[in-house]
């Protein structure tokens, strides 16, 4: 309607009436695109917010899925540490694996010379008290 009447004024020589029309419809034209334009950016800040918290959300939850990985792989290196560090089972005995282990390493402890035994009872001590 509006768009109509400035028509009529252009063209049917309004005068200044019509310089007047033109300008307010002018600026309120270029004040609906400003509105338009902060709407609009608005809404990206509002989507980049949001993308952004997505983003953290996801990224806490990967640390947190890590650490607790990170938690059951030291809890089960200590483990096993333990185990190798301890090789009794609850009784007090050496684990079935491990017997054999044992007595080999046992009697090849055994049957090897060892390089600082004690000295002959006549010989002395090279060092003096």
């Amino acid at each position: 309607m509006e768009e109509q009447s400035l028509v009529t004024l252009l063209l049917g020589g309004g005068g200044l009436g019509a310089v007047w029309a033109l300008a307010r419809w002018y600026l309120k034209e270029r004040l609906q695109r400003e509105l338009d334009r902060q709407t609009w950016q608005q809404e990206v800040q509002k989507r980049r917010d949001e993308l952004r918290m997505a983003k953290l959300d996801y990224e806490q939850t990967a640390m947190r899925e890590v650490f607790a990985r990170f938690g059951e792989l030291s809890d089960r290196m200590s483990e096993l540490i333990l185990e190798l560090a301890l090789p009794q089972d609850a009784g007090g005995e050496p684990r079935p694996s491990e017997r054999a282990t044992h007595a080999a390493s046992s009697k090849q402890a055994a049957a090897t010379p060892q390089p600082y035994a004690q000295p002959a009872a006549g010989r002395a001590s090279r060092r003096q008290p």
